[in-house]
């Protein structure tokens, strides 16, 4: 594959335009390891990487361990990850790739949830089916579920949620209106109607400040590593499939003080169902790494 040191081929480029299958998996990592390894002299002394199991890839290591003074065998980086409930959002994480960290790294766990209230890991632990789990310890506010039917959908029960937020004076900048899939075209003229704007990277600096006077609205994934004091959480359809799970525990956990859940009917009942049993015990008792 043709790459030039400083700009990407004109081919690689029309590719990354079309989203080529694998453009992003694997030529860009390969065109990335290949400028790395011509410049021995621009190599990083260190390598932090947080939210790691959304690029843990063995393309991916191979690139960043050209990056890397020493690489990865002897180099200093520091990777932080949740292989277990976060994973199964972008799926990209391999066990090769895992198994390769491992053997050059020290592991340690996390144990300590500074984020979340006890209700809202609790319940995080619930709708999730987390396979890692441990109480937070400053108690707070019960997580609040809404019901919502197949049809007429999600919008009127949002509605609701935000009504009694803006009622209660709830500051705009620190709630996040998360959806578990992208919205619909009359979705989001709902969400216009609403008041909300979509969340870009302007808006990141100030969630949670003052400063944003809006209440702003993002997927689920688009919100991965960020947190808000309190968290929305819409359309949630299914609590079994492995990918909705991680979506939930996503959207869950970015709440620091307040949650509301936008659940549809039947899957609430079987939330129920699955509370009663975490709560006598009969759940996973494991940690849960955020």
């Amino acid at each position: 594959m043709r790459c030039a040191s400083l700009h990407l081929d004109r081919d690689l480029e029309q590719k990354i335009n079309r989203n080529e299958e694998g453009v992003f998996e694997r030529q860009l990592p390969e065109c990335a390891a290949l400028v790395a390894s011509d410049r021995p002299d621009a190599r990083f002394d260190a390598l932090v990487i947080d939210e790691a199991q959304d690029i843990l890839t063995t393309p991916n290591l191979d690139a960043l361990h050209e990056m890397l003074r020493g690489g990865l065998d002897h180099g200093r980086w520091c990777v932080f990850l949740d292989s277990q409930d976060q994973a199964s959002v972008y799926k990209k994480i391999e066990e090769a790739a895992l198994r390769r960290l491992r053997q050059h790294g020290v592991r340690e766990r996390l144990t300590l949830n500074c984020r979340n209230t006890r209700p809202i890991a609790f319940q995080t632990a619930v709708v999730s089916s987390a396979r890692r789990r441990i109480k937070a310890r400053v108690d707070g506010k019960p997580v609040r579920f809404t019901h919502y039917r197949k049809a007429p959908g999600w919008v009127s029960p949002l509605e609701r949620v935000i009504a009694d937020l803006r009622r209660e004076q709830v500051p705009p900048g620190s709630i996040s209106v998360l959806l578990t899939n992208k919205p619909s075209e009359d979705e989001q003229k709902a969400l216009q109607r609403l008041g909300l704007v979509q969340l870009t990277e302007e808006h990141v600096p100030t969630l949670g400040t003052p400063t944003l006077t809006e209440i702003t609205w993002s997927t689920v994934s688009g919100f991965k590593g960020l947190e808000n004091d309190v968290v929305v959480l819409v359309g949630v359809k299914d609590i079994d499939d492995d990918w909705h799970q991680g979506v939930a525990y996503v959207g869950m956990s970015r709440a620091r003080t307040g949650l509301y859940v936008i659940i549809r009917e039947d899957c609430d009942e079987k939330r129920r169902e699955r509370e009663k049993e975490l709560a006598e015990g009969r759940g996973s008792d494991v940690e849960m790494l955020l």
